[in-house]
């Protein structure tokens, strides 16, 4: 910093290129940041205000309170109610993106949020708030930032992009948002704010409150395939998959905003195999955010054996498992990376062999996982004439040097490498 006679400057030699890079943190976590604010503000009364601003937005018309109370008349707790309402605002609202800032800060009125049928985060949370408080639940909204850190010194509302209800009670209360069409979310940690804090809009005692991390057990992943040889060259592959948690609340945004008619085609592309035949594609409880999502699909890859010498050998494929084990190259890195949502994955393949051949047991891996960034095993064993392959992996959440990021791919393929392996069948002499 730096003083003149007519004011202050700031200046930083020689600063990092800023470029988009793989797992990158927001902006504000590692680029050199100035924060400008009035000195003489203050959280109090700028919630105060701001709440002033919007009360006439605050109130249930009659034919809608009776609407909300009606839905939760046979509901005995609180638990019971904040699912179905959260549920109902979730499903009934079209999620419609207006970023909270200076020219978007008055939400609409909850009776018109409920014709219109869409609306921004702020109008979802406004009508989720106001349906609870009529159905005799405590809530109130809530204020967060998805890009960064708050400056909790520096009090302003232009650092918020972002509205959610907050519902408190025993042991830290909890966090919903209904923009989020494919979590759980009167029960899942909020998707993509894990461990940020949220100003919490009490007009007597504002107040922040951070959002809980995610649990390890936050998301999972299994999934299966079984792998019939056609023809002793082509493979065709019965896949199923079942997600949970976080990992879900993506997948389900991801497909409910694509065309039925396209679902096929942007999972191949996904997957990152395009030279697929993908036959058929299943998906089960994509409208149902509190069940795990399953999807099963069937596909051909051509030409993926071949014959040498007096045996037959190819390469497997990873198929949707490859999505959550591929790291993504960034030369020369420069910017820390961050991993945020911990899962589990289990991985079978089941490859049946060919008549007249028998699979050649493989040789035993050691995975040689970095625990920095995950820990897991697999094994490889015959079954009949067939191959059984499972892996386990868990990977961890944690924030990196930009010079880990090659251990970090590393320890990625190490995964994948287990998985998209070669494997050999030779003739059964019995």
């Amino acid at each position: 910093q730096q003083k003149f006679p007519e004011g202050l400057q700031w200046r930083i030699m020689n600063p990092m290129v800023a470029r988009g890079e793989p797992l990158q943190p927001s902006a504000a976590d590692f680029l050199p940041m100035l924060w400008i604010s009035d000195a003489s503000a203050q959280w109090p009364a700028i919630v105060t205000n701001y709440l002033a601003a919007i009360s006439d937005h605050l109130i249930l018309d009659p034919e809608l309170r009776s609407q909300t109370q009606k839905l939760v008349a046979k509901l005995d707790n609180s638990e019971e109610k904040i699912s179905l309402l959260a549920s109902y605002v979730q499903t009934n609202l079209t999620y419609k993106a207006i970023e909270f800032g200076k020219r978007a800060r008055i939400p609409n009125k909850p009776d018109d949020i409920v014709r219109n049928k869409y609306g921004d985060c702020k109008d979802h949370a406004v009508l989720l708030q106001q349906m609870l408080i009529a159905a005799g639940v405590p809530a109130q909204l809530a204020l967060v930032n998805h890009r960064g850190p708050i400056q909790k010194d520096q009090p302003s509302l232009d650092q918020f992009d972002h509205m959610v209800v907050y519902v408190p009670d025993d042991v830290g209360g909890r966090f919903l948002d209904c923009t989020s069409k494919g979590a759980d979310v009167a029960h899942a940690i909020p998707v993509g704010l894990a461990g940020k804090d949220a100003l919490v809009l009490d007009a007597i005692n504002p107040h922040f409150v951070t959002i809980p991390q995610y649990p390890k057990d936050a998301s999972s992943i299994n999934d299966e395939q079984h792998i019939h040889l056609v023809a002793q060259t082509d493979m065709f592959v019965e896949e199923s998959l079942t997600l949970s948690g976080v990992c879900a609340a993506y997948m389900r945004d991801y497909l409910m905003q694509i065309p039925e008619s396209s679902r096929r085609t942007k999972l191949q592309n996904l997957m990152g195999m395009d030279d697929a035949d993908v036959t058929d594609l299943k998906v089960d409880s994509l409208s149902v955010p509190a069940e795990p999502l399953r999807l099963e699909f069937t596909y051909s890859l051509r030409k993926q054996f071949r014959h040498s010498d007096d045996h037959l050998s190819g390469v497997l494929r990873a198929g949707f498992a490859r999505i959550y084990l591929i790291a993504s190259p960034a030369e020369n890195r420069l910017s820390p990376f961050e991993i945020t949502v911990p899962f589990a994955i289990e991985f079978r393949e089941i490859i049946d062999a060919p008549a007249g051949l028998v699979a050649v047991q493989p040789e035993n891996v050691d995975l040689k996982l970095d625990p920095r960034f995950a820990n897991g095993e697999g094994r490889a064993r015959l079954e009949g004439s067939g191959l059984r392959l499972e892996f386990k992996c868990r990977l961890g959440t944690g924030k990196f040097q930009a010079s880990e990021y090659a251990a970090y791919r590393q320890t990625m393929s190490q995964a994948l490498s287990f998985i998209e392996r070669e494997v050999i069948f030779k003739p059964d002499m019995h």
